[in-house]
This record gives structure tokens, sequence and C-alpha cells, in this order.
């Protein structure tokens, strides 16, 4: 799945099912990393902001990539 597949599945995704976001990218982040999911609208457009914070000792990658 794309990051552009996974934001379609977002947009489509009932409140309660919120953890499908943090299970679906924690699993292919490496290092295992904490990370922010934001969500808001804008002009009547919603965004979803993914925020993963560098790590120290090597870079993150997803899938990796």
């Amino acid at each position: 799945m794309t990051i552009q597949e996974f934001t379609e599945l977002l947009k489509n995704l009932p409140k309660e099912c919120e953890w499908v976001k943090f299970n679906w990218l924690a699993t292919r982040l490496n290092p295992r990393i904490d990370f922010n999911i934001f969500e808001f609208d804008v002009d009547e457009k919603h965004f979803v902001l993914f925020r993963v914070p560098a790590t120290r000792n090597m870079p993150v990658s997803f899938k990796g990539e």
C-alpha cells in the first residue's frame, strides 16, 4: 500500500478506527519510534499530518527504504 492509498483509506475510516493509523505506520518504521498524527480541517479540506521525529543514531526508514 502506498502513502497515497493509505491517505485515501484514512479519509474513509470512522473515528473509532483511529488506532489503525498508528498501527499501520508503526509497523513500517525502523527503528520503532514515537510519532504523532494530527487531523484538522482548513477551508473545507481535511488534512492528516504525520510528525515523525528524527532519531539520534540512525535515520528513520519506511519499509526498509
